[in-house]
């Protein structure tokens, strides 16, 4: 992913074979794209030869509260992972593109708080288009497949999709990994697991890719859901959650304990209901969650494995 003006779209029109673009979208990030210039098709429509395709790629980060709104500490770090996308297109428009195959590199960064959890990414039935294929592959750090975690299989065209990618987060970071208190964080612990997910579309299907400015704090416009279940009380957290943060890169968290608005300047607290452990936060512009609006360094960290690490 290359960083942009997350206030501004970029203009595209048709480009010469072979030459790169770059494409706001969110769910995937700020896109950059190569291939047959028929492929990529911009702002202006153009037809597509099925034969030609072009590539997507883009980053966006999750973080989590995992307890019930009363119990949250809002530091969005209590699981934490980080995915890169790479979306295979025949035809790609303004907010939209027809995707034939996608492949997600997940990561985890951080595991702040002392549950377990499942983690999913489920994908709804009206963005499945197709029927389709699936490949699972969890890597160890020595980038071994662990057979007994990975999986594939097929879909059904307008048939949800619920994928279990980490069983137990708890095998991959122990409790306050990358996520203790600024005063107890010594630097960054490796997880122990990534995994990458492959779909393939038997025919192209058209996704709602909008621009990362309206991706919405929570993801609340993302064509998948990227779920936690915490299995300690069942608490799920998904899309349009405030529980749930999706940012548009790689981000710096909040480390153990620290409340997001100390953490950056665009974010304020809210409202504190009856029984709250701690006022609610108020995200206040669109780029809250840039370098710029850090408000002190020794609050946050990011950590930043890759799937390159898991080799």
């Amino acid at each position: 992913m290359t960083d942009d003006d997350s206030s501004q779209m970029p203009s595209m029109t048709r480009r010469t074979a072979l030459k790169t673009t770059a494409l706001s979208i969110a769910g995937i990030g700020t896109m950059t794209g190569t291939g047959n210039a028929h492929g990529i098709c911009c702002c202006i429509p153009v037809d597509c030869p099925d034969d030609e395709t072009s590539t997507l790629t883009g980053q966006l980060t999750f973080g989590y509260e995992d307890w019930t709104l009363e119990k949250s500490d809002w530091d969005y770090n209590d699981f934490l992972v980080e995915i890169d996308a790479s979306y295979t297109v025949v035809e790609s428009m303004e907010h939209m593109a027809t995707v034939i195959e996608m492949t997600v590199d997940i990561v985890p960064q951080a595991r702040g708080g002392e549950a377990d959890h499942s983690w999913h990414m489920r994908f709804p039935g009206d963005v499945l288009c197709s029927a389709g294929s699936y490949e699972l592959t969890v890597k160890d750090q020595s980038g071994a497949t662990i057979d007994s975690k990975s999986s594939a299989g097929s879909f059904e065209a307008d048939a949800d999709l619920d994928l279990e990618v980490f069983p137990e987060t708890a095998a991959i970071l122990s409790d306050l990994q990358n996520g203790e208190p600024p005063e107890e964080f010594d630097g960054c612990t490796m997880p122990k697991e990534m995994a990458t997910l492959t779909l393939t579309f038997e025919a192209g299907c058209t996704i709602e890719l909008p621009d990362k400015t309206l991706l919405g704090e929570h993801g609340d416009e993302l064509f998948f859901d990227p779920y936690l279940v915490q299995k300690m009380d069942g608490t799920e957290i998904h899309t349009d959650d405030i529980r749930m943060l999706a940012v548009p890169e790689a981000w710096h968290w909040p480390l153990g304990d620290v409340h997001i608005a100390d953490a950056y300047a665009d974010v304020s607290r809210g409202s504190t209901p009856e029984g709250y452990k701690r006022p609610e936060p108020v995200f206040e512009s669109d780029d809250w969650y840039l370098a710029e609006n850090q408000l002190d360094e020794s609050l946050i960290t990011e950590c930043v494995y890759t799937a390159e690490d898991f080799s």
